[in-house]
């Protein structure tokens, strides 16, 4: 069985995140945000800030990413209450106006839950919520970070976005062989009273101060060091191949493995790519 520390491991921490939004046994991993309405509503999607909000931001000379992406968002449908995760290392200086995760923190503050909601297709004509949760895994200068977002969020109301989202930041400690998450900052908006989170949760129990860590939903971030991300990595693509090469009916026929793609087909004489770039796929 692997044992990994929780902390310093923000792939480990990522994962036990998306585990608490699916239903499962209370026992291992309190599936806390599942129980309280919240699942995965998507994990690494591409948003796009609508013309109008690009168009303010431009006249009140706002830089943010077009594209911001976050690591997953959860919703709540009994109470259209959606809820964008972001995982780091450690939190950064958001004064750095020109710094990548300083623009993805303005655009992820601006796309608020009723540009969500209208960007996949949910009901029109609801008020929905929505939230910026930052999850750090180094708690350094953690109280000064969250208030530095609160003042972003303030800063972006008070030039012509309406609808700005909440911010907070949570984090993992250990206690006696007992994983938590604690919840702060928000404070102004009471974001989680209105999310019915705790500020500080228990999230898991063990033997010793390692963790036994769950089925990793996303195997690999190659900026963390985790050596049980890589096992887990390998094994599904050990199983992919495997099952490629059992169902292969050719015995001629020569698989090219890119790793550019993100699934492959087995089509008799060819893997073809479901990308658009199938150019390092060969044929017999």
């Amino acid at each position: 069985m692997i044992e990994i520390k929780l902390e310093q491991n923000s792939l480990l921490q990522l994962n036990i995140l998306l585990w608490m939004a699916r239903p499962g046994r209370e026992a291992w991993i309190n599936p806390y945000y599942y129980k309280r309405g919240y699942e995965i509503y998507m994990i690494e999607p591409e948003l796009s800030l609508p013309p109008k909000i690009l168009k303010i931001l431009k006249e009140n000379e706002i830089k943010t990413l077009k594209n911001p992406h976050p690591e997953f968002i959860l919703f709540n449908r009994n109470k259209n209450i959606f809820i964008l995760v972001e995982c780091k290392n450690r939190g950064f200086d958001l004064s750095r106006e020109d710094n990548r995760r300083t623009l993805q923190a303005l655009a992820l503050l601006c796309f608020h839950g009723d540009i969500i909601a209208d960007s996949f297709g949910e009901k029109e004509n609801l008020d929905y919520l929505s939230f910026l949760c930052y999850n750090l895994v180094n708690t350094d200068y953690i109280e000064e970070f969250a208030q530095d977002l609160e003042k972003k969020k303030e800063y972006i109301s008070q030039n012509g976005i309406k609808k700005v989202n909440s911010s907070g930041v949570s984090y993992f400690e250990n206690n006696k062989n007992k994983a938590y998450l604690v919840h702060i900052g928000g404070e102004d908006d009471n974001c989680w009273e209105i999310l019915n989170f705790k500020k500080r949760v228990q999230v898991m129990t063990d033997e010793s101060e390692n963790i036994t860590p769950p089925l990793y939903l996303i195997p690999l971030e190659p900026s963390t060091d985790d050596s049980y991300g890589k096992i887990v990595f390998y094994k599904r693509l050990k199983s992919r191949l495997g099952s490629l090469l059992a169902n292969s009916s050719v015995n001629q026929d020569e698989i090219v493995l890119d790793t550019n793609s993100d699934i492959l087909t087995y089509d008799r004489t060819r893997i073809v790519s479901t990308t658009k770039d199938s150019k390092n796929f060969k044929r017999k």
